[in-house]
Formats: structure tokens, C-alpha cells, sequence
């Protein structure tokens, strides 16, 4: 019940009761890796990029089951907080991680493609970008990207 609780507060960003909510989640079961990933989108939007990382990086480490969408949830964090500590080719990694469990993800292509994008491989991310917008044609973000 608390970890449902505190994906309210942190779905209305009231960001200190989720993690006190979080934390009492913690206190009954912390081998949960769904607690952990919670508490890491915590940090990631107080902009605590290394904490996150850090946090997404113990969910994972407790997620049994590599095909799950619970992974490639952690995965996808984790691929976020290291793009954003400009660790690309750790991100890289972690989006093909995710990739490996839903092939047909197209934010996860376009998520892939700004990485290879930020690392100024664009012939890669352009790649990526039109796999995105192969999957889902409508979207506008990849379609603004694919158009720089």
C-alpha cells in the first residue's frame, strides 16, 4: 500500500511524501526492485541525476526476471540519469537493454538516437530515429529530430 502511495505524491509531485512513503515501503519488504526504481524517479526529477542512477542501479540489481516490463522500466531510468550525467555509452547500453525486452518501443528508439545524437554519432541516431518513426509515424518529437 505505501508504494502505491507514493507513486500518488510522486505522480502530483509532492516529492518529500512519496519518499516518506517510499521509505516506509521499504521498511516492510526492501528487496522490492519497483520501490527502488520509484524512489530513483524521486531523485531523477529533484534533478539528483547521480543519487538516481545510484538508486535505479540497486532496482536492478534486485529485478529478477530480464524479460519483464519492470526491467525495462529500471533500464530505461537508469539509460535517462546517465544520458543526463552525460555518460552516453553507459546510457546506450541501457537503452539497448530495454530494446532486447520491447523491440517495438519507439520512444526507446528515439531515446537511443538522442544519446548516439548527443555524442555527435548522427548517421546512428538518424538510424534510430527513423526506427522510431517507423513504429509510431505520428510522433513529433522524432519527426522534429529526424527533420535537424
Amino acid at each position: 500500500a505505501n508504494l502505491c502511495i507514493g507513486m500518488e505524491y510522486l505522480r502530483t509531485n509532492n516529492w518529500r511524501t512519496a519518499m516518506l512513503s517510499f521509505g516506509d515501503a521499504l521498511k516492510i519488504y526492501d528487496k522490492d526492485p519497483n520501490i527502488y526504481n520509484e524512489l530513483g524517479v524521486v531523485h531523477y526529477k529533484q534533478q539528483k541525476y547521480a543519487e538516481a542512477r545510484d538508486t535505479f542501479l540497486k532496482a536492478l540489481n534486485l529485478c529478477q526476471d530480464h524479460s519483464s516490463s519492470t526491467y525495462e522500466a529500471i533500464c530505461k531510468n537508469l539509460a535517462n540519469s546517465y544520458r543526463k550525467l552525460k555518460e552516453f555509452d553507459n546510457s546506450i547500453t541501457y537503452y539497448e537493454k530495454c530494446l532486447r525486452v520491447n523491440p517495438k518501443n519507439p520512444a526507446t528508439y528515439t531515446a537511443l538516437g538522442f544519446a548516439y545524437h548527443l555524442k555527435a554519432e548522427f548517421k546512428t541516431a538518424l538510424d534510430c530515429y527513423h526506427k522510431a518513426s517507423f513504429i509510431k509515424s505520428d510522433d513529433s518529437l522524432t519527426n522534429d529530430l529526424i527533420s535537424k
